[in-house]
């Protein structure tokens, strides 16, 4: 299995779906907005991490994002769904807000949080992103 993407689910069951997978050292990277489940899947055997945000960090993610060339595994269906749906998000009078739509953002959200840990150590790390989040809706 090459993706774990689930959404509505507990802590409990995206730690027994981590392992399931072969993520066992990995770091996993959450949304930092989520201090509650990255202790509580700390505490469940997930090396969890917060990822790091800042000032307009989803647009500054995406950029940074754009920067790569994202090579995706035929068996991540969602990966490919999402990322061929990814649009900006519009008002009621059609205009672009200049937030991503949230109805598939959660797998480039994942992507983002991993990638802020490029950033910051200025290389990549393969295991860094081997990782999959949760989002609460």
């Amino acid at each position: 299995m090459w993706e774990w993407y689930k959404v509505g689910v507990t802590n409990p069951e995206i730690a027994k779906g981590l392992k399931e997978i072969g993520l066992k050292n990995e770091k996993v990277f959450c949304d930092s907005a989520e201090p509650k489940s990255i202790e509580e899947l700390k505490r469940l055997g997930i090396n969890a991490y917060a990822s790091i945000k800042g000032a307009d960090s989803v647009r500054a993610g995406i950029q940074k994002l754009q920067e790569y060339k994202i090579i995706v595994h035929d068996e991540c269906e969602n990966f490919i769904i999402s990322i061929q749906n990814y649009a900006w998000e519009k008002n009621a009078k059609g205009e672009l807000t200049g937030k991503p739509d949230h109805e598939f953002s959660h797998i480039m959200d994942a992507m983002r949080y991993a990638l802020s840990t490029i950033k910051r150590h200025n290389k990549i790390n393969i295991n860094n992103l081997k990782y999959m989040l949760h989002h609460k809706r």
